[in-house]
């Protein structure tokens, strides 16, 4: 698995403790906080937020010794970028006679949204019995789970802001609205489990 996305996200090399990796996290997620910036940006730092999270979970992950925890980030899937949506950076094309765009992507938002939902309890007690073998815990298997989450939400949050920015006036704007902050909430509850599950492998496994 390449980390060297997540390294630069958080700004530090390779060699990093988990206390310098800690102290990154903690100092990129308070310089990207949405409370911070103008509302106008506050939803493209939603984005650069669960980027954070998304980087501190692999991180902490990889140096779980679990192996297939999870893939780096692809461009071709769309994940967040430190710029807005723009029709060049969006997953596929649509149509030119397309009647209702503003349906597109709520439409993949709404499945990315439940995809992600469901993430977190699609636990196969298979794998969990093969990481409590290997590791003897299933924080490793969680934190895996919950990238996967992740992931899902982060896709979801760049189309419903899509269609709050560029069709306000649609049908389907209220709700992805609405969706947008829920996936706000998830995001915030990522974050705790980013610090748990980081403090319990980091009392199992030597400081790196």
């Amino acid at each position: 698995m390449k980390l060297d996305l997540y390294y630069r996200i958080l700004n530090v090399d390779s060699g990093a403790t988990a206390a310098e990796l800690k102290d990154a996290y903690h100092r990129a997620a308070k310089r990207n906080h949405p409370d911070m910036f103008p509302e106008q940006r506050r939803g493209i730092q939603q984005l650069a937020m669960m980027r954070i999270n998304e980087a501190y979970l692999s991180i902490t992950s990889s140096r779980g010794g679990s192996p297939d925890i999870g893939a780096e980030p692809s461009p071709a899937r769309g994940y967040a970028t430190s710029a807005p949506p723009q029709s060049a950076q969006r997953a596929t094309n649509l149509p030119a006679t397309l009647k209702d765009p503003a349906y597109v992507y709520y439409r993949r938002g709404f499945d990315s949204f439940r995809d992600g939902y469901s993430a977190m309890f699609r636990r196969d007690p298979r794998e969990i019995l093969r990481y409590l073998r290997e590791t003897r815990t299933i924080d490793a298997y969680i934190l895996k789970l919950t990238i996967r989450a992740l992931q899902h939400f982060e896709q979801a949050y760049r189309y419903f802001l899509i269609v709050v920015q560029e069709y306000p006036l649609s049908v389907w704007a209220y709700d992805s609205r609405w969706k947008l902050k829920r996936v706000e909430t998830y995001n915030h509850v990522y974050h705790r489990i980013c610090e748990r599950l980081a403090e319990n492998l980091a009392r199992v496994q030597p400081d790196q």
